[in-house]
């Protein structure tokens, strides 16, 4: 009888511990972690120059500069803030970036010409954000959600790669 019990424990042990796991919040959390990963692991080959734009005269509802800076410098990438337009033609003009993140506002008062402008863009009205779908290729439709950020910023380093390698 006493090996009985023990061969069910050991057996019932075994059942519970190797239960498959429930694709819930946990599988979703598991997804994006790996996603961050692999951005983390491109991040390491592109590395790209982005300069934020935050006026604070322009009303988005994006997380604070120095957080998205420090979001984005975590991952790899190096990130400057900057918080009026004189000094934003001065960055553009004197170094150069890969990623402009900014408002609509404000992406329409800069001129860049190396710079890919990525657009904060939460709450617009339908006209105003299918011309700028037009109009810039990048939109971030949810400033809060920081895989937006990361999908922008890798499509944009993928295509230089692209075009680097094949001289278009």
């Amino acid at each position: 009888m006493r090996k009985i019990t023990i061969v069910a424990v050991i057996l019932s042990g075994m059942l519970f511990s190797s239960t498959p796991a429930a694709n819930a919040c946990g599988g979703t959390l598991t997804s994006i972690s790996a996603g961050v990963k692999r951005m983390h692991e491109f991040a390491k080959d592109h590395r790209a120059r982005i300069l934020i734009f935050a006026n604070p005269a322009a009303s988005t509802t994006a997380p604070p500069p120095a957080v998205l800076k420090d979001y984005l410098n975590m991952i790899g990438h190096q990130s400057e803030i900057v918080y009026n337009l004189a000094d934003a033609e001065k960055e553009l003009k004197d170094s150069s970036y890969d990623a402009v993140i900014t408002s609509l506002v404000d992406a329409a008062r800069l001129s860049t010409k190396t710079a890919t402008i990525v657009l904060l863009s939460k709450k617009l009205p339908k006209a105003e954000k299918a011309s700028a779908e037009k109009q810039y290729r990048y939109l971030i439709k949810d400033p809060s959600d920081g895989m937006a950020y990361l999908g922008a910023i890798y499509k944009i380093m993928n295509l230089k790669a692209y075009m680097a390698q094949h001289r278009v």
